[in-house]
């Protein structure tokens, strides 16, 4: 754990309150609230009938100063917000390591015995935005809640894997670490994520797919640093986030009409439903459970997939009324039902229980790189499905159909051939049947 994890709940933006057996509370304060031009920001800190205040080094107009938050506003017209909001952050990180310091010894530090600590710290170089690598990724999930609802990927994996393999680095993680003039954690953070990094079947060792997603995230992470000029940008080209292909399954029209057919009630109904829903449309999961009120009349369904809604672009997809989607929407009245995001675990294990049912037992072999060896694994088909074969199952059935593919990434979202194209499942047998008119 990070020599100074316990302090990582305030210093997300706003944060100010120290945890330790004094109760420390932070203000920060413009120096000047009339000014017209730039002014100071000021650090204020009362605790036990003690008072300090002192600047911060930083200034900033009284326009763009959020006084209830006590920080700069983060809007792209405030290009330096985050690198003040950042350093702010990291005071407040500072004065908690120096008062508890200080109270470990049994002493309660006079304010200007706590100011001489924190001068030394900036002095030391410590309060660098190139070091505290903490702080930094704090404030990045913080911004990354403002944007989208999912952030388990980086508050949790990333995280904890960065974390672990901080712990075997035997040292505090900076933003330099990752870059290519110091490879050494980078070789610790591969060796861990390959070899040590548990997976969901509790066994050490990832798939080469899932550490390329960690690799892909934490990229995600750096360019966000560069954006917000936490950093100088350097080179991720020695970042590699491998990936390599993996059977997946979708469900043939035949299987599809099985799982209509079945008489289920309550929660297996919903599940059922909705998981057509999410075939007939090509949504992801978070997309297809929320859908609003539709018109009877309606012959698309408009939707901004959540997933692109952060880019600000215009991602509007318009996709047409099945004939299945029609009677399911007649079903429930045009007013389908919604799901939250914490009940995909849930879902997935209920269709996987309908699709046992519907006799889906075809034996499916996959293989896959796991702890640097080729493994081979062999799972029913029913054992396979989940929420996102409803997206295989739609971007196959609909080119094997004879959709262009260019034509379904427009109501699938995917930006490149290559990217679709990992989303066709064709067995070898199939791919045959398919398209022995070729031959």
């Amino acid at each position: 754990m990070h020599k100074y994890q316990h302090f990582d709940n305030y210093l997300t933006a706003g944060g100010n309150r120290v945890a330790n057996s004094v109760m420390t509370d932070i203000r920060f304060n413009l120096r000047d609230k009339q000014a017209k031009g730039k002014t100071m920001i000021m650090l204020s800190l009362s605790y036990s009938n003690h008072r300090l205040r002192m600047t911060t080094g930083r200034s900033v107009f009284v326009r763009d100063w959020n006084l209830r938050k006590q920080r700069v506003y983060e809007r792209d017209t405030i290009p330096d917000a985050y690198a003040i909001n950042l350093h702010l952050n990291f005071l407040c990180y500072v004065v908690g390591v120096h008062m508890e310091s200080f109270l470990k010894k049994g002493i309660m530090p006079t304010p200007e015995a706590l100011k001489n600590k924190i001068l030394q710290t900036k002095e030391k170089g410590l309060s660098d935005k190139k070091s505290f690598f903490w702080q930094t990724f704090d404030s990045f999930i913080a911004d990354k809640k403002s944007h989208i609802a999912d952030i388990i990927d980086y508050d949790k994996a990333l995280r904890k894997h960065l974390l672990h393999a901080e712990k075997i680095y035997d040292s505090e993680l900076t933003l330099e670490d990752f870059s290519s003039r110091k490879p050494e954690f980078i070789e610790i953070f591969q060796k861990y994520l390959t070899f040590t990094a548990t997976n969901i079947q509790g066994e050490h060792g990832l798939s080469v797919n899932t550490v390329g997603k960690q690799y892909k995230n934490l990229k995600v992470f750096l360019n966000w640093c560069f954006d917000k000029e936490v950093i100088d940008p350097f080179s991720l080209k020695h970042l590699m986030n491998h990936t390599e292909e993996i059977d997946s399954v979708f469900l043939k029209e035949s299987e599809l009409a099985l799982l209509e057919k079945m008489e289920l009630e309550g929660e297996q109904k919903k599940v059922r439903d909705l998981f057509l829903v999410g075939c007939e449309t090509g949504l992801r999961f978070s997309d297809f459970t929320t859908l609003p009120i539709l018109s009877p009349s309606a012959a698309y369904i408009e939707v901004s997939p959540k997933k692109t809604q952060a880019s600000g672009k215009n991602n509007k997809v318009l996709i047409p009324i099945s004939e299945r989607l029609k009677r399911i929407l007649e079903r429930y009245h045009y007013e389908l039902p919604n799901l939250p995001n914490s009940a995909l675990g849930q879902f997935n294990k209920v269709i996987r229980s309908l699709c046992y049912r519907a006799g889906m037992n075809d034996l499916i072999t996959t293989q896959r790189t796991v702890s640097g060896e080729l493994i081979t694994l062999a799972k029913y088909k029913w054992e396979m499905v989940s929420s996102h074969t409803c997206r295989r199952t739609f971007c196959t059935s609909k080119f094997l159909a004879g959709m262009p593919a260019h034509a379904i990434m427009k109501f699938s979202g995917h930006k490149t051939e290559k990217n679709f194209m990992r989303y066709l499942r064709l067995d070898a047998q199939l791919n045959a049947e398919e398209f022995k008119s070729f031959f």
